[in-house]
């Protein structure tokens, strides 16, 4: 009868699944994402980014953009922590990043990063787990060498992460591996 397997990696947090606003990758047999589709476009999704049949497209998309977020977070944390040391303060910088990239995850994870909640009092999640972001950038960098590939900015913020791990122990959220929260010994709170 044989096997009509398909793939759906997402991008965002539950409250983009509640609020519709999700990104979904979809790949596999089209029957079935033909299935899928009703379930996922306005109803947990803002868009679909159709790969076709190659379930391993989605997977390196998955990662890939996962790639870019942990890039990310390390870019606004160092320009947090440059701003801050140089004397200008992160009340400039946070202002500057909110006009340049108003309702972004770059103003976003600038707000979190100096509001200090790093570590939600449990049960309660992160919403980009250190150890899940720790396994996305191995991977990411493993798939990257076996291209011929490097990814220099996802190497920096794994020993990031990794150290972050250390100092705060699981339950952290990938901000709290920036440079800006262990550089002016932030504390972590819930």
């Amino acid at each position: 009868m044989g096997t009509k397997s398909s793939t759906g990696p997402v991008f965002g947090a539950p409250p983009s699944a509640v609020a519709a606003q999700l990104v979904f990758v979809l790949a596999g047999n089209p029957t079935s994402i033909a299935k899928i589709k009703p379930y996922t476009q306005n109803v947990m999704a803002r868009a679909i980014i159709p790969l076709g049949e190659d379930v391993g497209a989605a997977t390196l998309l998955k990662i890939s953009g996962n790639s870019m977020i942990l890039g990310m977070v390390e870019i606004v944390a160092e320009a947090l922590v440059f701003a801050e040391k140089s004397g200008l303060g992160t009340g400039p910088m946070n202002q500057f990043i909110e006009l340049m990239f108003p309702q972004s995850p770059f103003s976003a994870y600038a707000k979190r990063m100096l509001s200090g909640e790093y570590a939600p009092v449990p049960p309660a999640r992160p919403g980009f787990q250190i150890d899940l972001a720790m396994k996305d950038s191995r991977h990411a960098m493993n798939l990257a060498r076996d291209c011929g590939a490097r990814l220099e900015v996802v190497e920096i913020m794994d020993r990031h992460l990794k150290t972050a791990k250390e100092i705060g122990g699981d339950n952290m959220d990938i901000r709290f591996q920036s440079p800006f929260a262990f550089s002016f010994g932030l504390c972590v709170r819930s």
